[in-house]
């Protein structure tokens, strides 16, 4: 067994020498440095009604955020929640927390998002 290992060693050294080895590069992949500062309500707001108005998905991250920060703040008349999964989480905070009224004012034409409570 041990002689056989050997050879084995051997012949992956006596190999060893065709390949390069590169240098480890370093990538940025969008992750720079951030500064991060105390955020005025007016700020907070911004961005809640931001991420309720986006016309992407959210991310877990951005979700977490909405989910932090619905017991503070109300959807703006002026907004309009673009992503049926945003207004599925305004929605269940609502609700979760006895608010049925501010629940049916997130929906602008119930005719449309009728078929998300008939499951």
């Amino acid at each position: 067994m041990v002689l056989s290992l050997c050879g084995v060693i051997m012949a992956v050294l006596s190999v060893a020498h065709l390949f390069e080895s590169g240098k480890i590069e370093h990538t940025e992949q969008g992750s720079k440095l951030k500064i991060l500062d105390l955020w005025r309500e007016g700020e907070a707001n911004t961005y809640y009604q931001n991420l309720l108005a986006s016309k992407t998905a959210l991310d877990a991250t951005q979700s977490d955020s909405l989910k932090l920060l619905l017991p503070y703040f109300s959807v703006a008349k002026e907004t309009t929640i673009q992503m049926k999964e945003t207004l599925i989480l305004v929605v269940d905070s609502y609700l979760s927390e006895g608010k049925e009224t501010e629940a049916g004012t997130c929906f602008r034409y119930p005719y449309r998002y009728f078929a998300l409570f008939v499951v």
